[in-house]
């Protein structure tokens, strides 16, 4: 018992250093503001398997290139689950990624390593020598997954998606900081495109990443389904 819980404490403090990393990079360079969310959608409680869940939601604006920032971050009593949800959509204008990290632990084990940035109009990107060698070691010690149906669209040929037993401490945060380094040189150098193509992209993207009923049958599990389908759909995945 002592094991499992101090591997669940070990997945918590890998993800809650993601999120630091993500403060840490993105809101000074893209002079990012914190967004008012109703009390209900920032903080709310639940249970999963008679434990107590809080899940923690922070949103912002921004400019010079990164538009939206959202980090739900969820712990449960003892660790016994641990999330992390991040979305970061660029400028409108700009052809650019989306970065989306979608991260679940269960016990200390990670039932869910999804790290990628969405390419515009292609597949393929060339991911930096760093995001390349962390994703490499990241997926050493996990077991791929098949992407969904409905993500294959707009998932990227270098997106991490995969399953893991092994302690993941010290790997998740070092690859999921060089994803966030590589959408910011990417948005360094992005090209300028209409607005409304960019917002016909994001829109495509957010409406495949609502379709996702697995993720709204396990938030309503845990939170409700009237919650569940008013955060995803109005808030975190909500149209541009």
């Amino acid at each position: 018992m002592k094991d499992a819980i101090s591997s669940s404490l070990d997945a918590r403090r890998a993800l809650t250093e993601v999120r630091r990393c993500a403060h840490r990079l993105l809101l000074g360079k893209f002079e990012m503001q914190q967004r008012d969310l109703p009390p209900s959608m920032a903080s709310a409680s639940g249970a999963f398997n008679k434990l107590g869940v809080e899940l923690k939601t922070e949103a912002f604006s921004g400019q010079r290139g990164l538009s939206q920032l959202w980090i739900s971050q969820g712990q449960s009593d003892s660790g016994g689950m641990e999330s992390l949800t991040l979305l970061a959509l660029p400028s409108l204008s700009l052809e650019a990624p989306i970065l989306s990290f979608d991260l679940v632990s269960f016990g200390g084990k990670f039932a869910v390593l999804f790290l990628d940035l969405s390419p515009f109009r292609s597949k393929h990107w060339a991911p930096s020598d760093a995001r390349r060698a962390s994703a490499a070691a990241l997926q050493a010690r996990s077991k791929p997954r098949a992407a969904p149906d409905w993500g294959v669209p707009f998932f990227s040929d270098h997106v991490v998606l995969a399953s893991a037993h092994a302690p993941l401490e010290h790997t998740l945060p070092i690859a999921a900081e060089d994803c966030l380094r590589q959408m910011i040189t990417v948005l360094e150098g992005a090209s300028q495109i209409a607005e409304s193509e960019g917002r016909s992209w994001q829109n495509e993207f957010l409406a495949a990443m609502r379709s996702n009923k697995k993720e709204s049958r396990a938030l309503g599990m845990i939170f409700g389904d009237d919650w569940a389908h008013e955060f995803l759909e109005e808030y975190l995945f909500g149209p541009v």
